[in-house]
């Protein structure tokens, strides 16, 4: 049997989750629980910490779920919302915000992401490679390939 999740996304995010997963060539659904069996892993192997969702005061998540006006619908396995359900209550969180802040970091960590890109730019930064001339490695390429 499966159950119906439903969760309510404000429009941006409602937005950025159909433009992902039709970039995946995805249903929104497949690419949601596709994004939500990827966090549960995440979080097994220690991966995921706690999400900001946690540190929301009550007139702050008013507040945040006042302005949602799209709703999502998964079709889970009872197995799968069993386990999402066990992980949201381990995190101290409802269901429904889990299931977002596992949504948007999943569009956080998208390949292709400007983020992604920063950072792996800030990484190779750090490192300290010797390198060479411009001009000579250039022409040591050229060389090698004739």
């Amino acid at each position: 049997m499966t159950k119906r999740l439903q969760v309510l996304l404000c429009p941006e995010e409602y937005a950025d989750v159909q433009d992902i997963a039709r970039g995946s060539r995805m249903t929104a659904s497949e690419w949601v629980r596709q994004s939500l069996r990827a966090a549960r892993e995440r979080r097994a192997e220690g991966l995921l910490h706690e999400s900001p969702a946690a540190y929301f005061t009550h007139s702050a998540e008013v507040y945040y779920t006042a302005n949602m006006t799209k709703r999502l619908q998964v079709i889970l396995s009872d197995e799968e919302l069993e386990e999402i359900q066990d992980v949201a209550r381990g995190e101290r969180m409802t269901v429904a915000d889990w299931v977002r802040s596992a949504l948007r970091a999943a569009r956080h960590d998208r390949p292709g992401a400007i983020d992604a890109k920063l950072r792996a730019l800030g990484e190779a930064y750090r490192h300290d490679f010797p390198t060479g001339d411009v001009d000579a490695m250039l022409s040591e390429i050229e060389a090698g390939r004739r």
